[in-house]
Formats: C-alpha cells, sequence, structure tokens
C-alpha cells in the first residue's frame, strides 16, 4: 500500500497530479491513498489516479499505517515530515511544494523526485476526453486579490467575446459570489462545490481567468486556457496543459517582494486595450493554444513572446509591456 499526504489548497494539489500520476505507474499494482485537504481529492479517485481519497486524517492514517509499503508527503515543512513518520512508525519521503529555483515548475520538480518516468502529452490531462463545449469561461476571481485584474476588466473582455459572437460565462466561487452584483443578469454561475465546477468545465470552449485553483482545474481538464499573471511567477505556478500565459509587469517579481505586502498595483490598473491583441490572437487558435509558429515580428507592438516557455508541459507565455497601463 502506497500512501500521499497534501495539504496544500486546489492549485497546488492540481501541479501534482503529473508526480502522482509517476507514482500511479511506478507502483501499478499497490493500492495507492491520497489523503488530502481539498475536496478536489474525490476526482483524483474518480479518474483513477489514486485508489482511494481521504481527508488529512492522522486518525484514517493510524487505520493504514501496519500495512504501508511506501509512504510520500507533499511538503516543504520538515517538520511535517518527521511528524508522520513519527506517528505511523513509517518513514515519508518528502516531495517539495513549493520550488527550489526561480526557473523550474513545481510539477516538474515534483515529477523528477518521485523517479523521473517518461511522460506523454495525455499525462497533463486527468481525462482522456478533453472539453468540447461551446462556452468561453471567465473567471474574475482567485485565492487573492493581489493576483486578480479588476472585475470592469472582465467587463470589457466579456463585452469583447459578446461583441465578436463567442458564448460567454462568468464563474463564481462560493467567495466571490458578492461579484455577481457587479455582472450582467443571467451572465453568470456560481460554483457551489468542486464537483459541480468539474462538470461545468466539460461545457467549455475556453477558460479565461488569473493565477487560481479554477484555471488549474481548467487546463488539467484539458481546456484551452489564458492565465493573466503579474505577482506571482508562471515559471513556478502556471497552470499547464492548453495554456498561454499572460505576463504583466509588476514591481514585486523586479523587487523580490511578497506581493502580499508590496503595494504596487501589478493587475490593477491593467486595460483589457493593453492585452486586446493577445485575446483575439488566442481566441483564433482555439481549440489549440498559442501557435508555435509564433515569432516577435507577428506580435502586436508593445507586446513580446518569450521563447523560454516550458513547451513540455504545454505552457507557453506572452509578456505585456509597461507603456500599457493607466
Amino acid at each position: 500500500m502506497i500512501a500521499l499526504w497534501h495539504e496544500g489548497a486546489l492549485g497546488d494539489l492540481l501541479i501534482a497530479r503529473l508526480a502522482i500520476r509517476a507514482l500511479r505507474k511506478k507502483y501499478a499494482r499497490q493500492k495507492i491513498i491520497l489523503f488530502a485537504r481539498h475536496e478536489a481529492r474525490i476526482i483524483f479517485k474518480k479518474v483513477g489516479l489514486v485508489d482511494e481519497a481521504w481527508p488529512t486524517s492522522l486518525s484514517l492514517l493510524e487505520k493504514i499505517k501496519m500495512k504501508l509499503n511506501k509512504a510520500y508527503v507533499f511538503s516543504h515543512q520538515k517538520e511535517l515530515e518527521e511528524l508522520l513518520t513519527s506517528l505511523s512508525g513509517f518513514p515519508w519521503q518528502k516531495i517539495p511544494s513549493r520550488p527550489p529555483e526561480l526557473e523550474k515548475h513545481l510539477a516538474l520538480v515534483q515529477w523528477q523526485k518521485v523517479g523521473s518516468l517518461a511522460f506523454t502529452k495525455e499525462d497533463l490531462f486527468l481525462e482522456k476526453d478533453l472539453p468540447k463545449g461551446r462556452f468561453i469561461f471567465i473567471h474574475p476571481g482567485g485565492g487573492g486579490s493581489f493576483k486578480c485584474a479588476s472585475i470592469k476588466f472582465w467587463l470589457d473582455v466579456y463585452t469583447f467575446l459578446k461583441n465578436s459572437g463567442f458564448n460567454s460565462l462568468f464563474l463564481l466561487g462560493p467567495g466571490e459570489k458578492d461579484l455577481k452584483n457587479k455582472l450582467p443578469q443571467d451572465s453568470y454561475v456560481i460554483l457551489e462545490n468542486i464537483e459541480m465546477a468539474w462538470q461545468k468545465l466539460k461545457e467549455g470552449l475556453a477558460f479565461l481567468g488569473h493565477d487560481s485553483g479554477l484555471s488549474h482545474l481548467a487546463a488539467a481538464l484539458g481546456l484551452p486556457t489564458l492565465a493573466l499573471f503579474g505577482p506571482t511567477r508562471w515559471q513556478n505556478w502556471a497552470p499547464f496543459g492548453h495554456v498561454l500565459v499572460v505576463q504583466t509587469s509588476c514591481e514585486c517579481l523586479k523587487n523580490n517582494k511578497d506581493p502580499r505586502i508590496c503595494g504596487g498595483l501589478c493587475l490593477k490598473n491593467i486595460t483589457f486595450e493593453a492585452v486586446k491583441p493577445v485575446f483575439q490572437k488566442y481566441l483564433s487558435t482555439i481549440p489549440r493554444s498559442y501557435p508555435d509558429q509564433m515569432t516577435k515580428k507577428e506580435v502586436e507592438p508593445g507586446l513580446q513572446l518569450k521563447a523560454d516557455y516550458f513547451a513540455e508541459l504545454g505552457i507557453e507565455v506572452v509578456e505585456v509591456a509597461v507603456a500599457h497601463f493607466l
């Protein structure tokens, strides 16, 4: 029996899917139990990545500790590894939950830690059948307001999509219900739980959002995803699959400051006009992600295509110049 322990939030757990899939291949004949704090653990069980999915409960761990053959904990704290080892009487192997280097994506760091088995493009996704829906979903929220553009920005995106003939829909999580008063009537759906989000995203044609757990879920399902990044490092945390990252200029990153206390505006003053050329080009390539043949000469003035994207994870990146801010 193999035990996996993960205390992270939705996005963190979904980043770990590549390592968990590698462990599934490595221990194909053994039962794998995932202990995870986030309720998305149920999705990992339903798609067959693990055999059982339980909350992070020490009392539940007590029931299986005598059956363990291997145990892994996703953590950046040595104390958790030591605690689980002490309580179970079995050594736990730590898998990093924070990237050790600025230019390394956490998913690849974790994957290499568990054995570096080869993975294919299909391994990036939770399911074999990718979404083939009709909606372009917009998620105006995220795990922190410092990661988010203004609601006016996303209303401008919504208007642009509507005028372009797309069926678009805002997605709101339980903690974002207050935003509904700022949105047009019948333009939004409130996702009450992770299963509802999982099923709703399958109706998508594409997904537009921030550095958020829902962006990670959309990408994990294979939905073409545009993720707007500002104060957080896409190199470490970007969703992966069919993903275009739009990286905006941010003082937090330049000065290596904590974005929660930086005080910089980052995404707050960005206008839709600043990234409209990127959105137009992106939407013209659906259901593919940003075209491989894109070159700097083809990018609109003021935009710079970064060549050092992480192609193996299906991530491509465009950087927005400072001149496009108010």
